[in-house]
């Protein structure tokens, strides 16, 4: 790969590192406002809107990218892409919970959630690092 690409390369992943740090933020807001009572609507509206943005990056621009340049990850892309749409209904079932007012069931729901998510971001990790030692 030329430099230009290599450095391409490189502001992808390094936007893609600041994406993460920004969705790790609205998820503390969401969980804090679950936890509270108060705000829950909002925060979720924040967390999935900016979710949707990230997830059609990610599907559109960097999945294909890592496919395109390392095709040995294209089974744990594929894990990630059905991670993406786990989340989506996980989030579309927690909106429905605080809507009737179950709290309890949403603060659970929402700690599944995100254990999930831990485990999504840390693979996508995995799969970045490993892109990047190559």
């Amino acid at each position: 790969m030329s430099d230009g690409g290599q450095s391409q390369e490189r502001s992808a992943i390094e936007r893609w590192w600041q994406e993460h740090s920004e969705l790790d933020y609205l998820v503390a807001e969401l969980v804090s406002a679950v936890e509270s009572g108060e705000g829950a609507g909002e925060a979720l509206d924040r967390l999935e809107e900016q979710l949707k943005a990230h997830f059609s990056v990610e599907e559109d621009v960097y999945f294909p990218l890592v496919r395109r340049l390392s095709p040995e990850h294209a089974p744990a892309l594929d894990m990630a892409c059905a991670a993406h749409v786990r989340m989506k209904e996980d989030l579309a079932q927690l909106r429905e919970l605080l809507s009737d007012g179950k709290q309890d069931e949403a603060i659970t729901l929402l700690s599944e959630c995100l254990a999930r998510f831990k485990l999504h971001e840390q693979a996508e990790t995995r799969m970045l690092q490993a892109r990047e030692t190559a």
